[in-house]
């Protein structure tokens, strides 16, 4: 599968896990966004979709993405994002896979990753704040997609707005304890990238983990805990209402860069254009 589907469509969890085994055996790297409703992480993926296919043609970047857009489930995207549309929240029981390969211009290495996207209701569930009927067989199926992250290095992006305080910190530190707890082997080798969207709307910070540390505390010390883990401030540019002005690409370029570098043990840019640039 490709694109958006629902979980619903899978009949059962082995299904799922034969979906993503496929992938994994592709040399694929999981990316899994992991956030609460209204984090943002639709038009995150969204912007490192912008960014993949966007600059294709800008010998200026350092990226180029493989392959035929068609093929990967993201046109939906991009024609909404050509029409300065905001991307709908992903709905319950719904499920995005998108497949992309990336590609240094200065180096034959490629990066292959499979970006995953649930809805923040069934992330709930999975942390039982939900209790109505309706979606509870997602748990059960989320929670085996989760456990096939195991392999090949994957990444769980954890995404938490910069410009709301609320419950998110102690919600979505349970989600990592819960891991912990649950899987310590899935915990020990997943990468966790901390993500603060809407960093735009964050007025008089200058530091993401000065931020995270004053309105984050426990996914700051989730942060410290250890050497493995990445903190990035992201921002998809200028939205006012559903209507999106700009897209900023200096966010997911250093998405990108970071993903790069922790897949490869290299930097985007040889020595030579680091050193001039």
């Amino acid at each position: 599968i490709t694109g958006r589907v629902f979980l619903s469509d899978f009949k059962d969890t082995h299904e799922i896990l034969a979906d993503i085994a496929r992938r994994v055996s592709d040399g694929r790297r999981l990316i899994v966004t992991i956030g609460l409703p209204q984090a943002g992480k639709s038009m995150f993926i969204a912007s490192l979709i912008a960014f993949a296919f966007g600059q294709q043609e800008d010998n200026a970047c350092p990226f180029r993405s493989i392959g035929s857009q068609d093929e990967n489930g993201v046109n939906e995207i991009l024609r909404a994002l050509s029409e300065s549309k905001v991307l709908p929240q992903t709905n319950a029981d719904e499920l995005k896979i998108i497949d992309l390969n990336m590609e240094s211009r200065y180096r034959n290495r490629v990066v292959k990753v499979s970006l995953i996207d649930f809805a923040g209701e069934d992330i709930e569930r999975l942390l039982g704040y939900r209790a109505e009927e309706e979606g509870k067989n997602n748990v059960e199926k989320i929670s085996s997609i989760l456990q096939a992250c195991v392999a090949q290095r994957s990444i769980f992006s954890i995404i938490t707005p910069s410009n709301t305080i609320g419950d998110e910190d102690n919600r979505l530190y349970e989600f990592i304890s819960k891991l912990k707890e649950n899987d310590r082997n899935l915990y020990q080798r997943v990468k966790f990238l901390f993500i603060l969207s809407k960093w735009d709307e964050v007025v008089g910070t200058n530091s993401p983990q000065k931020f995270l540390e004053r309105n984050r505390q426990n996914l700051y010390r989730e942060f410290l805990r250890s050497g493995k883990h990445g903190l990035l401030p992201f921002s998809v540019g200028n939205v006012v209402g559903q209507t999106i002005i700009r897209i900023d690409l200096e966010s997911p370029k250093n998405f990108w860069y970071t993903l790069y570098r922790w897949s490869t043990g290299l930097h985007v840019l040889p020595w030579y254009k680091r050193w001039f640039s």
